[in-house]
């Protein structure tokens, strides 16, 4: 999952800035919005209520979510949030599974507690816990919100 701020499409808002600072800026407000949509994935999305959403049974998932902090791609100045466990794309897009290195998938059931086995492909339904931090309007006002406080603590600093 990416976040970009183009700086294309919000020169009106820096143009009072020096063209050292403007870049410092985007950096400043991009890290900072990171760091929100981390805690948002972890807060709103990792923590249930199941089925709707994921909760934590291992957190593994939970603690591999990481920041790849600010930097430029061409032109656009871009911070990554994501993950490196093999599962997580499953529970972002849902999909088959099918037993892979055993003969058959297993898992606990939360609502009897037993054991259940299966030799069939199972369907896992998607339950997105990166992309809605993005699709979240009030995370959106946020990263305006942040660009703003980091243009005014740029202007501010003499």
């Amino acid at each position: 999952m990416k976040l970009e701020i183009s700086r294309k499409s919000l020169d009106k808002l820096v143009r009072k800035l020096e063209a050292a600072s403007r870049e410092r800026v985007f950096f400043e407000a991009l890290n900072s919005t990171a760091l929100h949509m981390r805690h948002w994935i972890l807060t709103e999305r990792l923590s249930g209520p199941r089925p709707l959403y994921l909760g934590r049974v291992t957190s593994v998932l939970a603690s591999s979510i990481s920041i790849v902090p600010a930097h430029r791609e061409g032109e656009t100045i871009v911070a990554k949030i994501g993950t490196n466990v093999k599962y997580a794309r499953i529970h972002e897009y849902g999909g088959w599974i099918a037993p892979k290195n055993k003969p058959f998938l297993a898992w606990k059931s939360r609502e009897t507690g037993k054991w259940i086995y299966t030799t069939k492909p199972v369907y896992i339904p998607p339950r997105p816990f990166m992309k809605p931090a993005i699709k979240d309007t009030r995370n959106r006002g946020i990263v305006i919100d942040e660009l703003k406080k980091a243009i005014h603590n740029a202007l501010q600093t003499p």
